[in-house]
C-alpha cells in the first residue's frame, strides 16, 4: 500500500513537471511580458518628480496673488534684518541712551515699511500670513510705547520691551513659515 502511494505521488509530480514545462514557448513567454509592459504602461501616469513641479502645473497663476507673495517675501526680509539689529539693544544689561534713540529709530522704520503691505488686501491663501503680521505689529508698535516711555533705560522698561520683541521675533517667524507653505501649495518657490 505504501509503495503505490509513493510510487503516485512520484508519478503525479514527474508528470506535472514535465507537462508544466512544455506548456509555453519561448515565443509565448515574450508575448505575455510586451503585453504585461503594455498594460503598465498604459495604466501608469507619470507624475512630475516633486512637490514644486506638481503644485507649478496643478495651480493656475493668480496675478494678485504673485503680486502679494513678491510684496512679502522683500518685507519679511527686510523685517528680518531689522529685527535682528533691535537684539544689540537686549544684549547688554545697561544699554546707552545712544542705542536706546537708535533702537527707536528702527522700530520706527519697521513700522513706516510695514505699512504698504498692511493696506495691501491679502489674496485668498495668505490671509494667514497677513493674520500673523498685523499680530506681529501689534507687538512692535507696544514695543514702541515702551522705548518711547523710557527715558533712561531701568530693568523693568527694558524687560517689557523684551518681552513685546521675542513675541514679535516669534510672529515673524510664524509668518515666514505660513508664507514658504503657501510658495510651496500655491507652486511659486
Amino acid at each position: 500500500m505504501k509503495y503505490r502511494q509513493i510510487v503516485l505521488i512520484v508519478s503525479t509530480s514527474i508528470f506535472l513537471v514535465v507537462y508544466g514545462c512544455n506548456q509555453d514557448t519561448k515565443e509565448h513567454i515574450m508575448e505575455d511580458v510586451k503585453a504585461q509592459q503594455a498594460r503598465l504602461a498604459d495604466t501608469t501616469l507619470s507624475l512630475p518628480p516633486n512637490n514644486k513641479v506638481q503644485n507649478k502645473a496643478r495651480v493656475a497663476k493668480d496675478e494678485a496673488l504673485i503680486s502679494y507673495v513678491d510684496k512679502a517675501g522683500f518685507y519679511l526680509h527686510e523685517s528680518y534684518l531689522h529685527l535682528d539689529q533691535l537684539t544689540a539693544l537686549f544684549q547688554t544689561n545697561n544699554p546707552r541712551t545712544e542705542q536706546l534713540a537708535y533702537s527707536k529709530g528702527i522700530v520706527q522704520k519697521l513700522q513706516r515699511e510695514s505699512e504698504p503691505l498692511l493696506k495691501t488686501e491679502p489674496p485668498g491663501p495668505l490671509e494667514g500670513f497677513h493674520t500673523i503680521h498685523v499680530t506681529m505689529m501689534i507687538e512692535i508698535d507696544a514695543l514702541e510705547r515702551v522705548l518711547q516711555d523710557m527715558k533712561e533705560p531701568n530693568n523693568a522698561q527694558l524687560l517689557n520691551a523684551r518681552s513685546h520683541y521675542e513675541k514679535a521675533v516669534f510672529a515673524h517667524k510664524q509668518a515666514e513659515r505660513e508664507y514658504l507653505s503657501v510658495l510651496e501649495e500655491h507652486g511659486l518657490k
